[in-house]
């Protein structure tokens, strides 16, 4: 029978023992054997076996070469850091027993390097990391198929679970590009970049509060912002993650979806369209009185007016919360005429474009004879209409919050969402997928996600330590580059290049003691 036993040290270093007890028939007592077999890592809380362990259980590489070993480790130790504090670690490790090391170290690769997959070969022979081997951009391929539905369904329900609070949750949702024609989820759709190629669609969800991504669902590109919110509501029942609180923009209103979110007793705050005919009522009821004094609002130095009242929706109690910003009104308008005035050159010059019909038919009256040909004026009494009834205004629904500037504070917070979709596409070499199969192409998002954690925690801690001041993420991730590991031939413990106070300043604002690396 045997135990492990921790012992500390003055120094702090933490010594494992291994206790072999065997019966001694003489004595009728118990024999234990106690015996060294190494230290605990300071970070991940793994052991560190000792050469004689190592030797004993056949684990010792003999090696020919007697040149030291020199591995980059300082981004490392920050990953390890961040993986260790925020439950990632133990979560992998649990949902992939067999190739969690594998997976970290390639979340740490998308984490740190701006680059193709294919230099991750380079890159996993410089650099240490929790796999500890080469790595090479087909076993990364392969590894993106290996990753299955139901072992990454089994890591979101973990993760969910570990990370959502009773704080607000922000959905929202991005479009990729991607050159494939092979991937079945990449369809032609509305491009939130601007782009003439085909897409696939990420949901994400995200921590109002904690700021980490939660949860992420790939979605063909096809489908629109507001028939996606039925798959995520089954996705949730089966994680059994109820009564959420919800934070969504505009693109995903629509009866159906209000609907929806009460019949899964989620909260909510959502952002109306004026498409609705409800929104333009709402505005109509207030116009008269918002601008009074007692409705004055001041949220991070944007003036506005804000009122609010009770609703019934189909036997529920709804908060309706509506905002005007004259700024942003004298704004639209401006943007609107000039729309207004190009959608009339359209017309006047015969050219046409078919998604434009609406507009022509709401904003202007045509008239054509054979002698004068075609005139086109403007309707004045819609212009009128969307000056008074839609400029400036904004509304916000809740069935949950029911004063209006908190209402207005939560939603404005889901911008993390934004910026967690910006770090995905921009800094993980994800703009475009080129990915051709629809299994590699999931997989190689969930390594991205996971990347995407270790980056948002640790952005959120620049934020909060003012590391911004002096560095970007880029270049903290190029200061800590310059620390590398050193292993001799036959010793056991790494020396380690010198720290730069940059290095120094990091580690000390993630809480990192810089004592092992001297």
């Amino acid at each position: 029978m045997s135990s492990l036993v921790d012992y500390k040290n003055k120094n702090g270093i933490i010594y494992v023992y291994q206790n072999v007890s065997t019966w001694n028939k003489q004595t009728k007592r118990p024999n234990t054997q106690r015996t060294c077999i190494g230290k605990r890592d300071p970070i991940t809380n793994e052991i560190i076996h000792n050469k004689k362990y190592l030797e004993a259980h056949g684990m010792l590489e003999t090696k020919s070469v007697t040149a030291p070993t020199v591995l980059q480790c300082g981004v490392s130790v920050l990953f390890d850091k961040i993986s260790v504090d925020t439950g990632l670690r133990e979560i992998l490790k649990e949902c992939f027993p067999k190739k969690w090391q594998k997976i970290l170290a390639l979340a740490y690769y998308f984490g740190a390097e701006n680059k193709a997959v294919h230099h991750i070969n380079t890159w996993s022979a410089l650099v240490k990391t929790p796999y500890g081997k080469k790595l090479s951009s087909q076993r990364v391929s392969e590894l993106c198929k290996e990753l299955t539905q139901e072992e990454q369904a089994r890591f979101f329900n973990a993760w969910m679970k570990h990370n959502l609070d009773d704080g607000y949750h922000a959905m929202d949702i991005t479009s990729v590009s991607s050159y494939s024609a092979l991937n079945e989820m990449v369809k032609r759709g509305y491009n939130r970049d601007g782009e003439n190629l085909p897409q696939v669609n990420m949901l994400m969800i995200t921590g109002n509060n904690s700021k980490i991504p939660c949860y992420y669902e790939i979605l063909p590109g096809s489908i629109r912002d507001v028939n996606t919110l039925n798959k995520v509501m089954a996705d949730l029942d089966w994680m059994e993650r109820k009564h959420l609180h919800l934070v969504l923009d505009k693109g995903f209103y629509s009866a159906d979806n209000i609907d929806m979110l009460y019949k899964h007793h989620h909260k909510f705050i959502i952002g109306m369209t004026f498409v609705s005919t409800f929104a333009n009522d709402c505005v109509q009821r207030v116009q008269p009185s918002i601008m009074n004094v007692e409705n004055y609002i001041n949220i991070h130095g944007n003036d506005l007016y804000a009122t609010s009242f009770l609703e019934k929706w189909k036997g529920h109690r709804m908060y309706v919360h509506v905002y005007y910003d004259s700024a942003k009104a004298d704004g639209e308008y401006r943007e609107f005429s000039r729309k207004v005035q190009d959608l009339k050159v359209e017309l006047e010059t015969k050219k046409e474009i078919k998604s434009h019909i609406k507009d022509y038919e709401k904003y202007f009256i045509i008239k054509e004879t054979p002698v004068r040909g075609r005139k086109v004026f403007i309707n004045t009494d819609a212009v009128e209409a969307f000056r008074n009834k839609r400029a400036g205004y904004f509304i916000l629904v809740s069935n949950d919050e029911k004063d209006s500037t908190k209402a207005l504070e939560v939603y404005r917070r889901k911008d993390i969402v934004e910026k967690s979709f910006d770090n995905l596409k921009s800094s993980l070499e994800s703009k475009r997928m080129r990915t051709h199969s629809k299994e590699t192409m999931q997989g190689r998002f969930f390594l991205q996600f996971l990347a995407l954690i270790l980056m948002m925690d640790i952005q959120n801690k620049m934020q909060e330590q003012r590391l911004y001041k002096r560095f970007t993420y880029p270049t903290l991730i190029g200061e800590l580059k310059t620390l590398s590991a050193i292993t001799y031939p036959g010793k056991r413990k790494a020396t380690y290049t010198e720290l730069t106070k940059g290095t120094k300043d990091i580690y000390k604002a993630f809480r990192i003691d810089t004592k092992t690396y001297v």
